[in-house]
């Protein structure tokens, strides 16, 4: 009787010390990557050892994926190679649909949280700065002074952006412009135009458009936007994405501040 009962105090004691783990609802995503990683480890080797069991010794069963549910909330889990290559172009897809769409990093986060499916926000951001990096090096950003006397706006025109932040880090830049230059654009987009047949080599005459517009940031500072777009692409010419900035200042879209900010756009054209 005395044995017996040291049992049920070691019982009692051990259910005393156990560690309860958080419900699902109250776990973050890393939380909840862990554990699904965990379970698919212990999966895969169960799989392995009792698979062979049940299959001729020639036969090689290979777990590739499981999938359940805690709360309704699903988890995959695969086991297969991944295809980096594809894994990237996701990537990409994702880091532009992000931009495209403004699609802050938070919002990302709760959506990666409902479908598993979609990738982590550090690797989009990662990719992110990869591109930017590439981006950088083929057509760099370059800072030029502007001379100009009144950057405010009309209070009576209607403001654009109406952003906090966006607003008040173009009012903080007022006096800086920033420049791409025109030949490192062209030289990136021709050989895909000369490619797709819209360019001929032999014909070395590229018809450009260039415009600007002016917009109103809040009601404290307009910023003026200077594009290119390639005439000879057709088809494109009226989608946003094909104007290509080249100059990016806040201030008015009077002679002066035009004739600075556009010196040496002009020059390299």
């Amino acid at each position: 009787m005395f044995g017996l009962h040291l049992k049920i105090l070691e019982t009692a004691r051990e259910s005393k010390h156990a560690r309860i783990l958080k419900q699902v609802d109250h776990c973050g995503n890393s939380t909840l990557v862990r554990r699904a990683t965990n379970i698919g480890k212990h999966m895969l080797a169960e799989f392995n050892e009792y698979a062979p069991k049940f299959y001729n010794s020639e036969e090689v069963p290979i777990l590739e994926s499981i999938c359940y549910s805690v709360k309704k909330r699903a988890f995959d889990i695969n086991y297969g190679d991944e295809d980096k290559a594809k894994k990237k172009q996701k990537n990409k897809s994702i880091a532009r649909a992000l931009d495209e769409g403004n699609i802050l990093r938070d919002p990302y986060r709760r959506l990666c949280a409902i479908e598993p499916y979609l990738s982590r926000e550090g690797a989009i951001t990662k990719e992110r700065k990869k591109i930017n990096k590439e981006m950088a090096q083929h057509i760099p950003i370059s800072i030029i002074d502007i001379n100009t006397n009144n950057n405010q706006v009309n209070q009576s025109e209607e403001e654009d952006i109406d952003n906090e932040s966006i607003v008040q880090e173009v009012v903080d830049a007022v006096g800086k412009g920033g420049y791409r230059n025109i030949k490192n654009i062209l030289l990136y987009l021709i050989p895909d135009f000369v490619k797709k047949g819209i360019l001929n080599p032999r014909q070395p005459i590229v018809n450009l458009r260039i415009s600007g517009d002016g917009r109103n940031v809040g009601r404290k500072v307009k910023h003026v936007i200077v594009t290119v777009a390639i005439l000879d692409n057709k088809n494109t010419l009226h989608q946003p994405d094909h104007h290509h900035t080249t100059v990016l200042y806040p201030g008015y879209e009077d002679y002066n501040s035009l004739l600075s900010v556009m010196t040496p756009f002009c020059h390299d054209l």
